[in-house]
């Protein structure tokens, strides 16, 4: 299929008041372990021996930390879900400073993923369900700065589960439950201008999205898609020669 190219509109985005969440049919699942009950979402690490808990996140809606990253001799934690979205950010692992706070529209309750390029870090945030398109932002020198169209300019790209980097582009995987999974690239984040280099759902709309599983060997990007609640197996794909990509 042919490529599409988008570059970004760069207005600010409206500062909207989250909405509430919506509803979603999940299968029963059986508690195996108890865990302790804690105000907030909270980061362990191992010292010698022992675990030692290193961050509460500020809001008890954060309740999900989703990724780490490292950058420039930093680690970074995403977390969120139903507050605004955070990003803690340590020298040291034991002090963390919360380097979004104030500076983002308060619907951006939920950062899927990040990742490093150079001296930026890339998020995929949205809002916790309830059905917006995923926003791509970029962290830089103490700045954040929208780097895409909400969704892409599709309103049912909802989040971005996958997200990499491929030979120095940043690669993303769509959630869309209508179309299929998208895979989107960025040459450059400082920048940015997004092609999308595959078939929507790669040739079928059961293809729904990437939950988490993308990445990088060898020069080639591999994306694993799901096929939620359709009671059939997951997909792999691989890109190939240039921006193609097969199954």
């Amino acid at each position: 299929a042919g490529a599409r190219e988008l570059v970004p509109d760069r207005s600010e985005a409206p500062a909207t008041a989250a909405t509430e969440p919506g509803t979603l049919d999940i299968e029963d699942y059986e508690q195996l372990i108890d865990l302790p009950t804690l105000p907030s979402s909270y980061s362990l690490r191992f010292v010698g021996s022992d675990w030692q808990q290193v961050l509460n996140a500020a809001e008890k809606e954060n309740d999900y930390i989703r990724a780490f990253v490292t950058m420039g001799g930093r680690l970074y934690a995403s977390t969120g879900k139903l507050a605004p979205y955070a990003l803690y950010e340590t020298s040291d692992g034991v002090h963390w400073t919360d380097v979004v706070r104030g500076r983002l529209p308060d619907y951006l309750t939920d950062g899927f993923r990040i990742a490093a390029v150079g001296d930026a870090l890339v998020a995929t945030l949205t809002q916790w369900y309830a059905d917006r398109p995923v926003e791509v932002w970029r962290y830089c020198r103490d700045h954040w700065d929208s780097i895409s169209e909400p969704g892409f300019g599709f309103a049912d790209n909802h989040l971005a589960g996958g997200l990499t980097v491929d030979r120095g582009r940043v690669a993303l995987a769509t959630w869309n439950e209508k179309r299929g999974t998208q895979v989107w690239i960025c040459d450059d984040v400082m920048h940015p201008a997004w092609l999308q280099i595959n078939q929507d759902g790669f040739g079928d709309r059961c293809n729904l999205g990437c939950v988490f599983g993308m990445t990088s060997f060898a020069d080639r990007l591999y994306v694993g898609t799901a096929m939620h609640r359709q009671h059939r197996a997951s997909q792999l794909w691989a890109g190939i020669e240039g921006n193609a990509i097969e199954k």
